[in-house]
C-alpha cells in the first residue's frame, strides 16, 4: 500500500518541484535584471521661419506709360488689379486710361484702353476689374461696366453715361457712383453704388447683364458713410461661399453680408482698427487681405476676425524686403493667385508689388 502511494505521489512531487523552480527562476530574474531603459526621444517641433516678403513685379517708379520688361515699364497711378488662372495680371492704369497686362515672365503691354482702341463711349478713368471663367474682363468706369472679350472686342455690359439708379438689363440699367467690383464663382458681379443718401446700395449684375439691388438687413448701428468724399473708397469682395465683405463707416470698418442678406460687423470695430480701406480679396480658405491705405499697410483678417499686419511700416515710401520693413506709397488694389501669392497696386510709387509667404 505504501509503495503504491509513493509511486502516485512521486509524479506530483516532481511537478511541484518544477513549478517552484520556475517561480524561483522568475523571482531571480525580476530581482537581478534592471528595469528596461526608456529610450524614447522627445522631438522638438521645427520652428516656423517663413516670413512675408515684398518684391516689385513691374514698374520703374517713374510716372509714364511705357510697355516692355518689368524693370523699364512705367505706369501712372495704377489702381485696381486682377489675375487670371495662368498668372497674367491685369492692371487699371488709371491716369493713362488704359488696362495693362503683365505676363508671369514680367512683360508689360497695353491690353485695352484709349491707346489701343476708340470705342463709343471712349474709355474713362478705369477702376474696378474682374475676370469671369470665359476670360472676359470687366471694368468699372464711374457709372458703367465695360466688357472686354479675349478677342479684345468691347462693349458696355451694364449702365451708361447717365448717372442715375435703375434696375433692369444691360445698358438700360443705371448706376450712380460705382468704384470697386467683385465676382463670385458663378460669374455674378457685385458693386457698391453710392447715391449720396449715406448708404450705398449693393448692386448685383447677373451673367446675362440683369442688374438688381440686394435686399439687406443691417442692424449693426454703423452708418456706411461719414464724410462727403468717402464713397470713392468703398471696397467689396466675395468669398467661395458667396459671403460679401464691404467697407463701411468711412471705409474704416468691414461688414459681412451673408447670401440671405444678413449684415454683421466683421472687423474694425474692436481693438484692431483701419484707416481707409481701398481694396480687399479673400483666399481659398476664407482669409481676407485688406489694403489699408491710411496706414500704408496690407492687413490680414482671419475667418474669426483676427487682424494682423503682413506688410508695411505705416510710413509712406518705397522699400522691398521683409514685410515688417517694406514700404508703400498709397497702395490701392489687391488680388491673389491660386497659389496664394498676393499682388498689390502701389499707386503712389507707380509700381506693382508682390507679397509671398516664404
Amino acid at each position: 500500500m505504501y509503495n503504491r502511494l509513493l509511486k502516485l505521489f512521486m509524479p506530483l512531487t516532481a511537478i511541484t518541484i518544477l513549478l517552484l523552480s520556475c517561480s524561483k527562476s522568475s523571482d531571480n530574474q525580476r530581482t537581478t535584471n534592471p528595469p528596461p531603459t526608456d529610450t524614447t526621444t522627445t522631438v522638438t517641433p521645427p520652428v516656423n521661419t517663413k516670413k512675408w516678403i515684398v518684391s516689385t513685379v513691374a514698374g520703374s517708379g517713374a510716372q509714364g506709360k511705357a510697355d516692355g520688361d518689368s524693370i523699364n515699364a512705367s505706369f501712372w497711378y495704377p489702381t485696381f488689379i486682377t489675375i487670371d488662372p495662368l498668372g497674367n495680371l491685369f492692371v487699371s492704369d488709371q491716369q493713362n486710361f488704359n488696362i495693362r497686362k503683365i505676363t508671369p515672365g514680367g512683360q508689360v503691354s497695353t491690353y485695352a484702353g484709349r491707346d489701343v482702341s476708340t470705342p463709343t463711349p471712349e474709355y474713362g478713368n478705369i477702376y474696378g476689374l474682374a475676370l469671369d471663367k470665359q476670360g472676359n474682363l470687366f471694368d468699372v468706369e464711374y457709372s458703367l461696366i465695360r466688357k472686354i472679350t479675349p478677342a479684345l472686342d468691347n462693349s458696355v455690359f451694364a449702365g451708361g453715361l447717365l448717372v442715375s439708379y435703375k434696375d433692369t438689363v444691360g445698358a438700360y440699367a443705371a448706376f450712380n457712383v460705382i468704384y470697386s467690383m467683385a465676382i463670385d464663382k458663378d460669374d455674378t458681379l457685385y458693386l457698391p453704388d453710392y447715391d449720396m443718401s449715406g448708404y450705398p446700395h449693393i448692386r448685383k449684375v447677373a451673367p446675362d447683364g440683369m442688374v438688381s439691388t440686394l435686399n439687406l438687413q443691417d442692424n449693426t448701428g454703423y452708418q456706411d458713410i461719414d464724410g462727403p468724399n468717402h464713397y470713392y473708397l468703398f471696397s467689396i469682395t466675395v468669398d467661395r461661399d458667396r459671403n460679401i465683405y464691404k467697407t463701411s463707416n468711412g471705409s474704416n470698418l468691414i461688414k459681412k453680408i451673408t447670401p440671405d442678406g444678413n449684415v454683421t460687423v466683421f472687423a474694425g470695430a474692436g481693438e484692431a482698427r483701419f484707416s481707409a480701406i481701398t481694396g480687399m480679396v479673400t483666399d481659398s480658405i476664407g482669409n481676407l487681405y485688406v489694403v489699408d491705405i491710411g496706414n500704408g499697410a496690407i492687413r490680414k483678417v482671419t475667418k474669426d476676425g483676427t487682424v494682423s499686419t503682413i506688410a508695411g511700416t505705416g510710413e509712406q515710401g518705397f522699400a522691398d524686403g521683409e514685410g515688417s520693413q517694406a514700404k508703400f506709397n498709397y497702395p490701392s488694389g489687391i488680388t491673389i493667385s491660386k497659389e496664394g501669392v498676393i499682388y498689390v497696386t502701389d499707386a503712389g510709387n507707380n509700381r506693382i508689388r508682390k507679397i509671398e509667404y516664404k
